[in-house]
C-alpha cells in the first residue's frame, strides 16, 4: 500500500498530517481535528486563524523545541533574552517581554487545557505531544486568560486502553548534543490505562566566554509525565496527569554588535576623550574605557566569532511541577460536561552579569521566583438539533507569586559611574553631606564595592470568569458565532525596595535608587467583558470564507523593578485591551489536492504594556496604542503521491499609534538624533515607530516526500526553508539595532522498516550555518554601544527510534 505524508503549515490555518491511500483518487489532504473552540472540529471548518501540528510532523520535521515552531508559523516569534526564564512569544507582531514577572503574557500558554502563567513553561522539549495548536488573534471568549494576541495549546498523547505500545528515541549530534525520549502505554484493565513519558537533552555551549573559559548557551533539560485514564462508567471518564520538568543551563550570552567610546581606547579618543555617564550625575566623565581599565572587549568586528567577554557566566535554573484532573461526563447524547482542576508550582533562579562586560562592575544580578497556581474550569458543550453548537462554562484562577532580585556593585562600579569620586566630591563637600545626613559616608566612594539593592515582591491574585459561545446555522451555507466572557480580576501586591546603605547619590543610578517608593498592600481590582462575533459562509463544500471580530484582555498590575520617577512611569499599569477584525478564506481545490488559505486582519491594542530597556534598567508602563495589520497566505499542493510542497508568508505592519515613553536613539555616539534634547534623555516619544522584534515579511517553503521500496520499507525526506525580513530590535527604531534579514534551512532524511518498528534518520538544522543575531539593546554603562544575543549555529545529527507494541 502506498504511503505519503502531507505537510500543511498555514499562516491562517495550518496542519501537518499523514495520509495513506491505495488509489490516486484517494490522494487528498486529510482532515485534521482540532479543539480551538473547546470542542472537536475539522480545522477547515473553524473560522479562526489556527495552525496545528501533529506528532508525525513534530517527529519528521525534527521540531524538538517550541523555539523551532516559529520556523513553520509566519507571524509567530519566540526567543530568549538574558536567561531561559525570559522567554517571549509574539503573534502578529505583538507579545510581552519576559523580563519582568510583573507582566503576564499577551500570548496564553495552555497544556492539556491548563493555563501556564509563565511563558518559560513552553520552552522545554516536546515529549510525547499528540498535537500543538497556535491560535492567532485575541481568544478572549473560550480561553480568556491573557490571550490578547493569541494562544498556544500543547495537547499531550493520552493513554490508550486498547493496546500496549511505546517508543524509545535517541539522538546524537555535534556540539555534544544528546537527546533521549521515551513513552510507554500500558492498559491495566479494560477500563483503565497508564502512560509514562519522559525526555532529557544535553548539549555543550557554543559561545566561548573568553574571561571565564566557559562555554555558554548550553542545553540541560529533562521532563517526566505520568498519566492515568479511567472509564469510571460508560459515560464518565477521568484523566489524571502528573508532570515534572527541570532546566539548568548557562544561558544566554550577548556581545557587541556596535562598538562605542566606552569600549576601546581608539573609540574613546575619537569621541574626544570624554563621555557622559549612564547615571544622572552632572559634570562627570568616564576616566577610561573598558579596554584601558584592563577589561577584555569582544568587538563588533568579531560579532560572528561566537565569543563573549563577561566575568560572570549567566545561568538559569527552572523547576516546574503540576497535577491536573480532567473529568468528562456525557450527560446526554448531545451534551458533555467537562471539569479540569490543576495545581502548579514554578520555581526559578537566575544569575546574570548585569553589565555584560569583563570588568567587575555590577558583579551580580540574581533573581528567584516562586509561584503556586490553582485553576478550575467547568464547562458544558453540546448541540441543539442540527442547527447549533454551544459551549458554556466558568473559570477560576488563584495564584501566589513571590519574587526577589538583587543587584550588587563590584570593584569597578565607582570608577565607571563617577570617575572614582567620593560622595563628598559629588555633592559639594562636608556641609552638604551633613545636610543630607550622610556625613558618615561622605569620604567613601559614591558606589562602594559590595553595596547592593534588593527588590522583594509578593502578589496574591484571584480571577474568575463566566463564558459562553454558540454557533448556529442561519442558512445551509451561513453560520453565525457569538461569544461573551465576563471576567473579574483582583491582585494584592507588595513591593519592598531596600539598599545596603542610604545614599542619596545612588539615585543617580536608578537600579540602586533609595527614593523609588515601595508598594504597600496595593489592590488592583478590575472587571471586563470580552467576546467574539463571526460570520462564516460556505461557498461550496470546499470553500469557506469568514469575517470575525474578537476582543482580548490582559490584566494590569504593579512594577516590581525600580523605575525612576523621572521617567514618568507610574507604579501601577493598566490592563491591556485588544480588538481584532479579520477576513479569511479556507479553500480546497483540485479534489482536495491543493489548499489555499488567506487572512487579512487588523488588531488595535489599547494601553499596551511595554517594558522598555533604557540602558540602566527597564521602564514598565502602558505604551498607549498599537495597531497591527497584516496579510497571511499559505498554499499546499500534493504534487504526486510521494511529494508535497507547502509555502506561506506573512506581512506584519505593527507600529505604535501612541507611545510617549519609549527609549531614545543613543548611537552613534556624538551625533545621536536625541542627543540635542534637554538633559540627553533616556525616554523619548516613540509614536509612529515599528514595534520591536517584528519583521515586516516572513516566508517559508517546505518540500516533503517519501517512497515505498520494493521490500516494503520506506525512505522519506524533507527540506524546510524559512526567511525573515530585517527586524527592528528596539522601540526607538535605532537603525543600528536593526537585525539583518536571514534565511534558515533544515534537511531531514530517513528510513523506516516495513513493520515501522525501526526508524533511522540523519538531519541538519541551519544547514548553511547562517550566523545572525537578535535582541539588540543599549549596552549597560557603555554609552553609545550596542549588544546583541547569539543564536544557534549549524547542528547535524542522527536519530534512531524504536517503536513497540
Amino acid at each position: 500500500m502506498g504511503y505519503s505524508k502531507c505537510v500543511l503549515a498555514v499562516a491562517v490555518l495550518g496542519s501537518f498530517c499523514s495520509y495513506s491511500g491505495a488509489a490516486d483518487d484517494d490522494m487528498v489532504i486529510e482532515e485534521i481535528i482540532v479543539t480551538a473552540q473547546k470542542r472537536e472540529q475539522s480545522i477547515q471548518e473553524v473560522p479562526i486563524a489556527v495552525s496545528a501540528f501533529d506528532n508525525v510532523f513534530i517527529e519528521e520535521a525534527g521540531v524538538d523545541d517550541v523555539l523551532e515552531l516559529q520556523f513553520f508559523v509566519p507571524g509567530l516569534t519566540v526567543y530568549n533574552n538574558q536567561s531561559p526564564a525570559q522567554t517571549n512569544f509574539n503573534i502578529r507582531g505583538v507579545g510581552t517581554a519576559g523580563n519582568s514577572l510583573s507582566l503576564e503574557s499577551s500570548v496564553g500558554i495552555y497544556v492539556d487545557g491548563v493555563y501556564r502563567s509563565r511563558q518559560t513553561s513552553a520552552i522545554g522539549d516536546l515529549v510525547d505531544i499528540e498535537r500543538l495548536e497556535v491560535l492567532k488573534g485575541p481568544q478572549g471568549t473560550l480561553f480568556g486568560k491573557n490571550t490578547a494576541s493569541g494562544a498556544v495549546q500543547f495537547l499531550t498523547t493520552a493513554p490508550r486502553m486498547d493496546a500496549s505500545e511505546g517508543y524509545i528515541e535517541v539522538q546524537g549530534g555535534n556540539e555534544g548534543y544528546t537527546n533521549v525520549k521515551a513513552s510507554f502505554n500500558v492498559p491495566v484493565s479494560d477500563h483503565a490505562a497508564i502512560r509514562l513519558s519522559g525526555g532529557a537533552t544535553q548539549r555543550d555551549g557554543y559561545v566561548d566566554n573568553v574571561v571565564t573559559g566557559s562555554a555558554l548557551n548550553e542545553r540541560d533539560r529533562m521532563a517526566l509525565r505520568a498519566q492515568l485514564l479511567v472509564d469510571i462508567t460508560d459515560t464518565l471518564s477521568m484523566r489524571l496527569i502528573v508532570d515534572h520538568s527541570r532546566l539548568d543551563e548557562k544561558c544566554c550570552s550577548a556581545s557587541n554588535s556596535l562598538d562605542g567610546p566606552g569600549d576601546s581606547i581608539a573609540n574613546f579618543l575619537a569621541a574626544g576623550g570624554a563621555l557622559p555617564p549612564t547615571s544622572k550625575l552632572a559634570n562627570v566623565s568616564y576616566v577610561l574605557p573598558v579596554e584601558a581599565l584592563g577589561g577584555v572587549v569582544v568587538s563588533a568586528a568579531n560579532l560572528h566569532a561566537d565569543q563573549t567577554a563577561m566575568n560572570i557566566d549567566p545561568f538559569g535554573d527552572i523547576e516546574e511541577s503540576g497535577f491536573s484532573a480532567e473529568f468528562r461526563w456525557e450527560l446526554a447524547s448531545n451534551m458533555t460536561f467537562t471539569s479540569v482542576t490543576a495545581f502548579r508550582s514554578y520555581e526559578s533562579t537566575n544569575f546574570i552579569d548585569a553589565d555584560f562586560t569583563s570588568l567587575d562592575t555590577l558583579s551580580a544580578s540574581a533573581g528567584e521566583a516562586d509561584q503556586d497556581t490553582f485553576t478550575q474550569e467547568f464547562r458544558i458543550d453540546g448541540t441543539f438539533g442540527d442547527s447549533a453548537n454551544y459551549v458554556v462554562g466558568v473559570y477560576y484562577f488563584d495564584q501566589e507569586l513571590e519574587n526577589w532580585t538583587t543587584l550588587q556593585l563590584g570593584t569597578m562600579a565607582n570608577l565607571l559611574l563617577t570617575g572614582g569620586l567620593t560622595n563628598g566630591q559629588l555633592v559639594g563637600g562636608a556641609p552638604v553631606c551633613a545636610f543630607l545626613g550622610i556625613s558618615d559616608i561622605c569620604d567613601n566612594p559614591a558606589f562602594t564595592s559590595g553595596g547592593a539593592s534588593d527588590n522583594y515582591s509578593t502578589q496574591d491574585q484571584t480571577s474568575w470568569a463566566a463564558f459562553g459561545q454558540i454557533d448556529f446555522n442561519l442558512t445551509d451555507s451561513l453560520q453565525a458565532t457569538l461569544g461573551l466572557r465576563y471576567l473579574d480580576e483582583e491582585k494584592k501586591m507588595n513591593v519592598l525596595f531596600t539598599e545596603t546603605e542610604f545614599n542619596p547619590v545612588w539615585d543617580a543610578f536608578t537600579p540602586l535608587s533609595p527614593f523609588v517608593p515601595d508598594v504597600d498592600n496595593v489592590t488592583f481590582d478590575d472587571s471586563e467583558v470580552t467576546g467574539t462575533a463571526k460570520l462564516a459562509y460556505s461557498v461550496n463544500d470546499a470553500v469557506m470564507t469568514y469575517v470575525s471580530f474578537g476582543r482580548g484582555y490582559k490584566s494590569g498590575g504593579t512594577n516590581i523593578d525600580r523605575i525612576s520617577p523621572a521617567t514618568g512611569a507610574p507604579l501601577l499599569f493598566d490592563p491591556e485591551i485588544s480588538d481584532s477584525w479579520e477576513i479569511g478564506m479556507k479553500a480546497d481545490f483540485l479534489d482536495r489536492r491543493l489548499r489555499m488559505n488567506a487572512a487579512l486582519y487588523t488588531v488595535d491594542f489599547e494601553d499596551f504594556q511595554a517594558n522598555t530597556f533604557v540602558g540602566t534598567g527597564f521602564v514598565l508602563q502602558n505604551a498607549g496604542e498599537i495597531q497591527s495589520t497584516g496579510l497571511e497566505v499559505d498554499v499546499q499542493a500534493l504534487l504526486t503521491r510521494w511529494l508535497t510542497a507547502t509555502g506561506g508568508f506573512a506581512k506584519v505592519d505593527a507600529e505604535y499609534d501612541s507611545f510617549v515613553g519609549g527609549s531614545c536613539i543613543r548611537t552613534p555616539y556624538g551625533s545621536e538624533p536625541d542627543r540635542s534634547k534637554a538633559n540627553y534623555p533616556s525616554v523619548c516619544d516613540a509614536t509612529g515607530n515599528t514595534v520591536a522584534s517584528t519583521p515586516e515579511w516572513t516566508y517559508f517553503l517546505s518540500l516533503a516526500g517519501d517512497r515505498q521500496l520494493s521490500s516494503g520499507a520506506t525512505v522519506y525526506g524533507r527540506f524546510d526553508m524559512h526567511w525573515r525580513d530585517d527586524n527592528p530590535s528596539g522601540t526607538d527604531n535605532d537603525p543600528n539595532k536593526e537585525a539583518d534579514s536571514y534565511a534558515l534551512a533544515n534537511v531531514h532524511l530517513g528510513y523506516r522498516t516495513t513493520d515501522e518498528r525501526w526508524q533511522i534518520s540523519v538531519w541538519a538544522k541551519n544547514v548553511f550555518d547562517e550566523d545572525y543575531r537578535h535582541g539588540a539593546f543599549n549596552s549597560v554603562i557603555r554609552e553609545g554601544s550596542l549588544s546583541s544575543y547569539h543564536t544557534e549555529p549549524r547542528t547535524i545529527g542522527l536519530t534512531v527510534r524504536a517503536n513497540f507494541d
